[in-house]
């Protein structure tokens, strides 16, 4: 039972947000709330503080749309899309744990769409999903260019990925399994040895 009500509630909160309804919204959670955000590097502690971070947002956001959620238990994970008036639109994958029916902790990842383009090594292989690869590579604000750019000196960097780029990386980590094969060894050599 408690599953069902842990995934209403977390169903309500993201109503009342994309309703602007915050007073509701802070109803969904605990007065002690703890909210991370990894990708900002951002805690954001207490209910006043998580609705006001959410009421005060300066993205003139259109709206919520709840595009999938999986309740198991007191854990509730959501994903959503938010259209951004004259932006991308924004993606968040949040992870709720609910303590007597209320939101206790949360983790979320936000992204806004098309903010990064496709690696070449996966020309061939991705396709793009809804035209968020069109997005980026067709934005007006010179996105493209500092994106190359910023490629191109990753790809020089001697410190980038052990050094000479993505190319040495792999050489490095081919030297690496020679010599600690033993720890890293494949599953088909892991079978070898059990046979």
């Amino acid at each position: 039972m408690a599953e069902a009500e842990n995934r209403a509630a977390v169903e309500r909160l993201w109503r009342a947000f994309a309703a602007r309804e915050f007073e509701r919204a802070g109803d969904e959670v605990h007065e002690d709330v703890v909210v991370d955000w990894p990708h900002s590097g951002e805690r954001i502690r207490g209910r006043a503080a998580f609705i006001a971070v959410n009421r005060d947002h300066p993205d003139p956001w259109i709206t919520v749309e709840l595009r999938r959620i999986v309740a198991e238990g007191d854990f509730v994970v959501t994903e959503v899309a938010v259209p951004v008036a004259g932006a991308a639109t924004v993606y968040a994958a949040s992870f709720f744990e609910l303590q007597d029916g209320k939101v206790r902790k949360l983790t979320e990842y936000w992204v806004d769409g098309g903010s990064q383009r496709p690696y070449e090594s996966r020309a061939g292989i991705s396709e793009s999903i809804g035209g968020v690869t069109e997005m980026a590579s067709t934005r007006e604000d010179g996105f493209d260019e500092p994106m190359e750019e910023e490629q191109e000196e990753r790809e020089d960097d001697p410190g980038f990925l052990g050094g000479g780029g993505p190319a040495a990386a792999t050489d490095d980590a081919e030297e690496t399994l020679d010599e600690h094969g033993d720890n890293l060894a494949t599953a088909d050599e892991e079978k070898e040895r059990e046979s």
